[in-house]
């Protein structure tokens, strides 16, 4: 998936984010179907909502800056801050992100 994206969207960087978004649910969904047959326990939100919103955020502002011309470059320097920003908050977060899951397991 990673290598056709170039070549699909290599002039619309708005498709590109929604074809990686796409495959990143297509993945989601493949994991919960596995955990599902398992029986495995899943805290959804964290496993799930949480990592998408960055990139929900980003192609947000990308969409929106499709729209306005000559700023779009602007557009996408703010969705990709939105992007890093976002997931550090959601990954730092005292005993509420994935890193902090993973950190209790393991003790």
């Amino acid at each position: 998936m990673i290598t056709l994206v170039p070549t699909t969207a290599a002039s619309r960087p708005v498709l590109a984010v929604w074809i990686y978004t796409g495959g990143w649910s297509i993945s989601a969904i493949c994991m919960i179907w596995f955990f599902y047959l398992e029986n495995f326990t899943l805290n959804w939100w964290k496993a799930y909502g949480e990592p998408l919103i960055p990139s929900l955020f980003m192609g947000l502002f990308m969409e929106v800056g499709r729209f306005t011309g000559g700023w779009m470059t602007s557009f996408v320097v703010v969705g990709i801050i939105c992007l890093i920003v976002l997931t550090m908050y959601v990954e730092l977060r005292v005993g509420k992100g994935l890193g902090a899951s993973r950190n209790e397991v393991m003790r």
